[in-house]
């Protein structure tokens, strides 16, 4: 049995696959008792464990792992339990479900060898699950090897490890600076609304400057982190009438409903995750190579674990913050100077070898292919649909009021592009943009739209809208 373990490393290094290794190093498939035990802090990170397992140990014959979590029927569980045949050495699962289990006498912990503390940070800081991870130092045998993993670590947290464990012996690869290195991070600063203190004003400029960074960014797959359930609601259903394939998931969902929305992101069948910080730990999906902060996380550990999403297993990726006003961009740079990382402005383009992620299987290229053949196809309805609906005169006023003015905070666009006819303003509407060309016949123009910040340029013809 080895010595007690405080392992620090970055996220998408493979801190699990490592402590899968020295579990099933250790474990005897002739016992026919739980040997091993994996406590996480979510639901998905527990699934997640366990399939790291699985693929370890599929050429150990005899040997087998579960997951137990919450949210789903326990009946379930104790089935599992009863009907593995003495061939379950090593269980993942939280801490409330696994608690339960072990009271009610399903889950066996005589034989047990490793205790994984995997996410430790958040299993002993976040409220009420800290007497649950208590519950297993003491239901389990004194004498056992307990391994304590995360990619970051308070000294108050540190104090607490060293205090229950065993002459724990740390292991430290990050000792100079916790960033990622494969990860490009960038802030999207937004000028603050008029009132500062209207929310909805707030939302609308922090989803429209979203919709700017998705459409600038040639990204494979991408998680959106926000800070509530209401939000990345409205999030999710915006991308998909943009065109983006989106789900949405986080904490307070049903548990069946959170694993679709992992399984659609494995599965390539959507673009875009749109999630609180319950998929901020551990989520391993190499195809994201971007992610967006909405909101500012709540802390500057919750933002390095939200940026680890991408950059997974030395690849690259690209993180952009979008802050409202200046007490928020104030906020990131605290963040910023505090990790010792540098947060650059996002300039136009991201430069694609920041994020650049190859596609080989062919399925897989059809795949987006057609997305994004799609989200082409929706996002010209959406233009079409706008231009129809304010075309309802055959005035020569109607004809400049085609195109909205909104951009920039309102600023005249016939000061901006010299001999651009006169604008009308509109508070109200989806569309704007600017007539560009006039076309040689009368009556048709290219026009240069925003619908939702997506940029088209299309001719219209005056007549077929105006009727």
């Amino acid at each position: 049995m080895g010595l007690d373990l405080i392992v620090q490393a970055k996220s998408g290094t493979g801190k699990t696959c490592v402590f899968a290794v020295i579990l099933l190093q250790t474990i005897s498939s002739t016992i026919s008792s739980v040997q091993a035990l994996v406590l996480a802090p979510t639901r998905e990170l527990a699934y997640q464990t366990r399939d790291v397992i699985r693929s370890v140990a599929r050429f150990m014959s005899g040997v087998g792992c579960e997951a137990f979590v919450g949210g789903l029927p326990t009946e379930k569980d104790i089935a599992k339990l009863k009907h593995s045949g003495g061939s379950l050495q090593v269980v993942a699962g939280t801490p409330g479900r696994l608690r339960a289990l072990v009271e009610a006498k399903h889950l066996d912990l005589s034989a047990l060898r490793q205790l994984v503390l995997d996410e430790v940070d958040v299993l002993l800081e976040e409220e009420g699950m800290r007497p649950q991870v208590e519950f297993f130092f003491k239901a389990s045998p004194r004498r056992k090897q307990i391994l304590a993993v995360s990619a970051t670590f308070t000294d108050e947290l540190l104090e607490y490890l060293h205090a229950r464990l065993s002459h724990p012996q740390v292991v430290n690869v990050i000792r100079a600076n916790v960033a990622l290195k494969g990860v490009k991070q960038f802030v999207e600063s937004l000028a603050s609304p008029p009132d500062s203190s209207d929310f909805n004003a707030k939302m609308e400029q922090r989803m429209t400057g979203l919709v700017r960074v998705l459409e600038s960014t040639s990204f494979h797959q991408c998680i959106v982190f926000t800070n509530s359930r209401t939000l990345g609601q409205r999030v999710c259903l915006l991308l998909e009438r943009l065109g983006f394939p989106s789900s949405f998931t986080c904490g307070d969902l049903p548990q069946p409903e959170r694993l679709r929305a992992l399984d659609k992101l494995r599965n390539f069948e959507i673009r875009v995750l749109v999630s609180s910080d319950v998929s901020a730990r551990g989520i391993d999906v190499d195809r994201i190579n971007m992610v967006v902060n909405l909101e500012l996380p709540s802390s500057s550990e919750t933002y390095l674990h939200r940026i680890g999403r991408t950059g997974r297993f030395g690849t690259y990726g690209v993180a952009v913050t979008i802050t409202v006003g200046e007490e928020e961009k104030q906020r990131l740079e605290a963040m910023s100077k505090s990790l010792s990382i540098k947060i650059d402005p996002r300039p136009d383009v991201i430069p694609a070898e920041f994020y650049d992620f190859d596609i080989v299987d062919e399925e897989e290229k059809r795949k987006l292919e057609l997305m994004n053949s799609k989200r082409a196809e929706q996002s010209h309805k959406n233009v079409r649909k706008e231009i129809s609906r304010l075309g309802r005169t055959k005035s020569n006023a109607a004809r400049e009021a085609r195109v909205l003015l909104g951009f920039d905070q309102g600023r005249d666009l016939g000061s901006l592009l010299p001999g651009t006819p006169v604008l009308v303003r509109r508070q109200q509407g989806a569309v704007r943009g600017v007539i560009v060309q006039e076309g040689a016949e009368a009556g048709e123009f290219l026009v240069r739209l925003m619908a939702d910040s997506m940029h088209h340029e299309i001719r219209v013809d005056i007549a077929d809208i105006c009727r």
